[in-house]
Order: structure tokens, then C-alpha cells, then sequence
């Protein structure tokens, strides 16, 4: 690879947010609730959610006409990769994230196909809230465990979420909205009134019914 092209790469680090519209507000509200985020924030229409990672925000819930994707945050490894990410197409310039939590600055471009956002950021303050869950053993082909002991869903399925069930996708069957999370099976809890469908060994699908 040549140097010309490793200086205009733009290195993302970990995926931060995503951000979903929501035409009724106040039921993606109770689900998420449900599911384990904390609402950490609102400001105008925007409800901002986190789960029990270091980041300030993992879920933004924005109130409109049509249910919607709006994009996924990543956050680039230096302020120099923003710089980076306003030379391409349609890219805007680098601005301030002032009302969100943590804060930092953010470059927005498009999918040039989907033409759905992509948002980098950086220079946002960690949560100093942060917990450290458990890894549960699961027999897999590869390996298996002995050990016999129950593995039953806690109570307090709050605890369950982090920044590994960020949301995959959400859309409308008729008056009934049925959102799709990428979850980690290692750290699933299920609330109530769910149900759970295995795609592989690492992703579920948790259908709010």
C-alpha cells in the first residue's frame, strides 16, 4: 500500500451511537426502558440512552412524522481523521456536539449507495460509570464446559445491556413495531412480554410483542 493512500485512510476505533426516529416516541420509549438503557438526557425531541459502557450515549430516540434510521456514530482514533472525513463527497464541516452527552465534535457524510448518514466523532468524555459484566459459559462445538450449573436470567435484566446490543434495524408491520437487536449471547436478558429467535451462535433476534 502506498503512503499516499494510508494518509487519507480515516481510522475509526469502536462504533459509539446510533440514532433512530421514532413516530411514536413515548412506546420506543417504555421498550427501551424495558430493555435495560437509562435515559441520561433530553434535549428538544432528542432522548439520548446509555447502557453500562464507558460511553456517554449509546441509543438517540428522536421524535418524528415517519420511524427511521438515522445513522451510526464511530469515533476516530485522532482529531486529524475529522479533518480527513470533511474532504469527502457531501461531507459536512467539523461541528460541535454540545447538547449530547460527553460532548466532542462530529463530521457527517452519506452512503453514497443507501445514502444514509454516517456520523465520526471524537474528543468525547467517558462515562465514569461503568460496569464490568460477567462472561457466561456456553458449550460451542469448539469448546465445551463440564461444569453443570443453571444459568438463569437474573431478575434485574437492567443490568444486561452494553454497547454490544446496540440496535440493528427497526421497522413497522402495521400497528405493530417490531425492533431487531444484535445482541451478544453472553450477555443476553430478555424482558418481559419478549420473545427470542437464534439467527447464530452470537446473534439473537428480541421481538417486543
Amino acid at each position: 500500500m502506498t503512503a499516499s493512500s494510508n494518509e487519507s485512510r480515516i481510522n475509526l476505533t469502536r462504533i459509539a451511537h446510533v440514532f433512530y426516529t421514532h413516530r411514536e416516541i413515548d412506546k420506543a420509549h417504555h421498550f427501551l426502558l424495558d430493555f435495560g438503557f437509562r435515559e441520561v438526557k433530553r434535549v428538544g425531541n432528542d432522548i439520548y440512552y446509555r447502557g453500562t459502557s464507558s460511553e456517554p450515549f449509546v441509543y438517540c430516540a428522536r421524535q418524528g412524522d415517519q420511524d427511521g434510521f438515522g445513522g451510526a456514530a464511530f469515533v476516530v482514533e485522532s482529531e486529524s481523521d475529522l479533518f480527513a472525513a470533511t474532504k469527502l463527497p457531501g461531507a459536512t464541516g467539523i461541528y460541535d456536539l454540545g447538547n449530547a452527552p460527553g460532548g466532542g465534535r462530529c463530521v457527517t457524510f452519506h452512503d453514497p449507495i443507501d445514502k444514509f448518514p454516517f456520523h465520526l466523532v471524537y474528543g468525547q468524555e467517558a462515562h465514569a460509570d461503568e460496569k464490568v459484566l460477567p462472561q457466561l459459559d456456553y458449550n460451542f462445538v469448539s469448546r465445551t464446559f463440564t461444569t453443570h450449573h443453571s444459568k438463569r436470567m437474573i431478575s434485574t435484566h437492567k443490568c444486561w445491556v452494553t454497547t454490544g446490543s446496540v440496535a440493528r434495524g427497526m421497522k413497522t408491520a402495521g400497528a405493530l413495531d417490531v425492533i431487531s437487536w444484535a445482541v451478544r449471547s453472553s450477555i443476553i436478558g430478555m424482558p418481559p412480554n419478549t420473545t427470542l429467535s437464534k439467527v447464530n451462535s452470537n446473534t439473537h433476534l428480541i421481538k417486543k410483542v
